[in-house]
């Protein structure tokens, strides 16, 4: 048996009710003990998916919500959006973290599809896997939300990717830079993929020649993107601009340039991908390629709910638009007084 919201609740040092609240996208729990809740149930690898008794008994149409590392700040947001397109149709919500893992992603999946749920929204960790093949034999809706599942039978709600990022290349070389480095997850998600093809396109719309030295692959996690803009710095001639992938990445790059003493935008300009954290509370201001994140959420349980609704329904295939907000971490490269690395 896995772990119980009992076990969660104790995890978080809260009670069973705050976690249940916290769940079900209360309003009343305070912004400490909702972290704390997330952070146990990544932790612990609950699934909150064991249905009672009543609502099976009762044919209570349930949905349910998979993502990725409730610890990425974009997660709980998207989190936002599903449970209050479901409370406003009069769904219950459940959801489950894979913590990027495939292996748990597939369990958590195959328990949804033993559960019967109605509809799967899913942030994928990889793409196809048993669990995710056990739902949609079971004729069970999915939708890919955030992340692409390619060749599968899904709906799908995300953002425009590529743009977004080649608006942040149009930007740093309008400013006069030439040497911009990405900071990029791993390109077996469409996410990332997106982001990198907009790179490329950007440098290319500029006229620039693409530079595989000035990109940098991560795993998603603050402490490697710390690592790896070291290394890109470390060039002989290094990146003027980096773009992070995502706010994960964005943090770690940041913090990775400031302990080389190189300051933001003064020696290096620095542009983020989501800003859920809040860019504008940053030191400098942080330019951001913004995504409506709440709004995705929204979407993806909207269009889950029309698939329910009538399964032989058109595909549908929702990208979401970007924008970028230009604020004061970034600058023209002629303003830099780079010193040795």
């Amino acid at each position: 048996m896995g772990p119980t919201m009992r076990d969660v609740a104790a995890r978080a040092g809260v009670s069973v009710a705050t976690v249940s609240r916290t769940l079900a996208g209360s309003a009343v729990v305070a912004p400490e003990a909702r972290e704390r809740v997330l952070t146990a149930v990544a932790d612990l690898g609950y699934v909150a998916s064991r249905l009672p008794a009543n609502l099976r008994a009762t044919n209570v149409r349930i949905l349910a919500l998979v993502v990725g590392n409730v610890r990425n700040a974009y997660f709980p947001e998207l989190i936002d959006g599903c449970v209050e397109a479901a409370q406003r149709a009069g769904f219950p919500l459940i959801f489950g973290d894979s913590n990027e893992d495939p292996e748990r992603e597939s369990d958590i999946l195959g328990q949804l599809a033993s559960e019967r749920v109605s509809g799967v929204a899913l942030a994928t960790s990889i793409g196809t896997t048993l669990g995710l093949r056990r739902l949609l034999d079971l004729r069970i809706p999915v939708v890919a939300v955030d992340r692409r599942l390619h060749g599968m039978p899904v709906d799908t709600v995300t953002v425009e990717g590529v743009g977004g990022v080649e608006s942040a290349i149009e930007h740093l070389i309008g400013l006069g830079h030439r040497r911009i480095g990405l900071v990029i997850g791993p390109l077996s998600l469409s996410t990332m993929a997106d982001r990198a093809q907009g790179y490329r396109q950007g440098l290319a719309q500029g006229g620039i020649a693409f530079d595989p030295e000035l990109v940098a692959q991560v795993d998603l996690q603050e402490a490697t993107a710390q690592r790896v803009v070291g290394d890109l710095m470390r060039l002989a001639d290094p990146p003027t601009a980096v773009i992070g992938c995502n706010d994960l990445t964005t943090i770690g790059a940041m913090r990775g340039l400031r302990e080389l003493g190189l300051r933001i935008p003064e020696d290096v300009s620095l542009i983020g991908f989501d800003d859920v954290i809040g860019g504008d509370l940053m030191d400098p201001p942080l330019t951001v390629i913004q995504q409506p994140v709440f709004e995705i959420g929204c979407r993806a349980v909207d269009v889950l709910i029309a698939r329910i609704d009538d399964p032989m329904a058109p595909r549908i295939d929702v990208a979401l638009p970007t924008r970028l907000v230009v604020r004061a971490s970034t600058a023209s490269p002629a303003s830099h007084a780079r010193g040795e690395v």
